[in-house]
């Protein structure tokens, strides 16, 4: 949302009052779907025996400090582009008493990933693809990043989310954010900006399809959860050299 702010006012920064607000809504309104995406990756990580999880664009960083919180065995590096929501997050750890041996917040950008080719076995990103210029370039890092047979869960709104759906998000979203001691005009306007983000900024399914068909995944899949869609890819396993005078 608070790269809606800066097309809405045409800025290059992120004012830190938008850095905050975000932070306010992402702990308010979308507490619930972190903790849910956690749960779901402490028990692939225990299923696969996986030590290290890579959040690409992490914001203020709740996905990563709800992960840890739930494993003791855990260890999460959180990039993002913006060094304001990097300083946010490791704040957020101070306060969430979460040691920087269990989490690391680093900038980066999803198009230009820091990292090693085939480093991680799991990575997780949030609502971040359709924010980027280039979603391709994003998803081929990632690639790059996993090892062979690893697997990114990659979660995003989509635009042809039914009515149904969308309302249902929106009332929990403003009704959160008043428990979160937002006033009621503020949370109208805050979930009004969220409805036009997901109808006029998200992806369609068909998009987003084509957008992973252009991308060097082969293997993926759509699973729809109310306003979300988790997007799982699959990096292909390096096929064993043949052998050659072996039979």
């Amino acid at each position: 949302m608070v790269k809606r702010f800066l097309k809405l006012f045409n800025l290059t920064k992120v004012p830190a009052l938008a850095v905050e607000m975000y932070n306010q809504v992402s702990r308010a309104a979308t507490g619930d779907f972190y903790s849910h995406v956690a749960d779901e990756i402490v028990d692939e990580a225990k299923r696969l025996g996986i030590k290290r999880v890579l959040d690409v664009g992490t914001g203020p960083g709740y996905l990563p400090l709800n992960i840890v919180r739930r494993s003791q065995d855990l260890r999460v590096i959180g990039v993002d582009i913006n060094e304001k929501m990097i300083n946010t997050a490791r704040q957020n750890a101070i306060e969430f008493k979460v040691s920087p041996k269990r989490v690391y917040f680093a900038v980066a950008n999803a198009e230009r990933l820091p990292v090693y080719e085939n480093e991680f076995d799991l990575i997780v990103s949030t609502e971040v693809l359709h924010h980027v210029q280039e979603p391709v370039k994003m998803l081929n890092q990632i690639h790059r990043a996993l090892k062979p047979g690893g697997k990114a869960w990659i979660y995003d709104t989509t635009s042809d989310v039914s009515t149904m759906h969308l309302e249902t998000h929106l009332d929990q979203m403003r009704k959160r954010l008043q428990a979160g001691k937002m006033n009621r005009t503020n949370a109208s306007w805050v979930t009004l900006l969220r409805k036009r983000e997901i109808l006029f900024d998200s992806h369609s399914i068909r998009e987003l399809a084509e957008i992973l068909e252009k991308s060097k995944f082969k293997q993926f899949h759509f699973h729809r959860e109310g306003v979300w869609v988790r997007m799982t890819v699959e990096k292909e396993r390096v096929p064993f050299p043949e052998r050659k005078g072996v039979r």
